[in-house]
């Protein structure tokens, strides 16, 4: 599980050279580290699944200890600065009514069938004990959290927790997750997409190398999509997130669709700095303007805050427990592990 865990707690050196030398955030840093690319890449790594039977609490353990050395990894590195969060999100398994259900039914339904067949249910049982025990021991430890969702899609988790734009608070994010990509072109946001498959790890925050990334499109074209947040919606759109439903316009041809949108941009069938998705209708196929028009919103980061009630808001912040309690961290214990050194 190491080399799984890693892809969301790169090298000081790395996290450095990403962000650059000059990277000082002056009004406060919230890291939010995305735990969903974690859970995912566990529950498909086969190595993984067939130790799970044979290895009884040590699996706990081992899920204990990756979510509170990826959350201090973090808060390690970011002891150089003032007014800094460490926030970790994670979908629960079993969610309840969604609010993005009521802009598409199908919201998330696969992402919650797939870990309802009997081979995940280890993954499940064992991914929950570490969370309720980890998200106790956070209680204790300030300006760190592990956050579960079951409202909205914890996604969104990243822009509902502050007013980033009046605030001034600048966020780093990390994900394997193409859609958080979007974050890229929100104000104070750097994103680091990290991937761990069978070439490795790679880690990347530029948005023309993400969206070459996404789309396993080499071609320069690719950064057509990437001068617009608009056009990078719709890049999104038409790669699609299976978990949530989105099921992508891959046979449009992104390479054929990117010239489309150069050419219609040249032409002035679609303007340069488009505000609206409905703007760029003109170079899409009729057929697909009800799917572009029905999943855009979802992965448009304004337009998804929008659909999310105050009230589960409120639910998730009023979780974000500090109880600054040195004795009450003592009292609680971890084999291998030791918790005092997380404050």
């Amino acid at each position: 599980m190491g080399p799984i865990s890693g892809m969301l707690k790169p090298k000081y050196k790395v996290i450095s050279t990403h962000l650059g030398e000059l990277y000082n955030p002056q009004k406060g840093l919230d890291i939010f580290i995305d735990f969903n690319s974690f859970v995912h890449s566990i529950s498909r790594y086969q190595k993984y699944l067939n130790y799970l039977p044979f290895s009884g609490p040590d699996v706990e353990v081992d899920l204990i200890s990756a979510f509170l050395t990826t959350l201090n990894h973090w808060k390690n590195f970011a002891k150089k600065w003032e007014n800094v969060r460490v926030i970790g999100f994670l979908n629960q398994f079993e969610m309840g009514r969604l609010c993005e259900a009521s802009h598409l039914k199908s919201y998330l339904i696969p992402y919650m069938n797939a870990f309802k067949a009997d081979r995940m249910q280890q993954v499940v049982y064992y991914v929950k004990e570490a969370v309720q025990k980890v998200q106790t021991i956070l209680k204790y430890v300030p300006n760190m959290y592990l956050i579960t969702c079951d409202q909205f899609d914890s996604m969104m988790i990243p822009n509902v927790l502050d007013d980033y734009v009046k605030s001034g608070r600048s966020r780093i994010i990390i994900s394997g997750n193409q859609l958080l990509t979007g974050y890229c072109l929100q104000p104070n946001t750097h994103v680091l997409y990290s991937k761990y498959g069978k070439q490795g790890m790679h880690q990347l925050s530029d948005i023309v190398m993400i969206a070459k990334s996404i789309t396993k499109v080499e071609d320069d074209i690719v950064a057509e999509f990437t001068k617009n947040k608009v056009f990078y919606n719709l890049l999104l759109v038409i790669v699609g997130d299976f978990e949530r439903g989105i099921v992508g316009l891959t046979q449009m041809g992104i390479t054929t669709f990117a010239y489309n949108l150069l050419r219609g941009i040249e032409q002035g069938t679609i303007k340069q700095d488009p505000k609206s998705v409905e703007s760029c209708l003109p170079i899409i196929d009729k057929v697909y303007h009800k799917y572009v028009l029905d999943s855009y919103p979802l992965v448009d980061i304004d337009s998804h805050t929008t659909m999310i009630k105050q009230s589960a808001i409120e639910q998730v912040k009023s979780n974000m427990i500090d109880l600054v309690d040195i004795d009450g961290l003592r009292s609680l214990s971890i084999d291998g592990l030791n918790l005092l050194e997380l404050l």
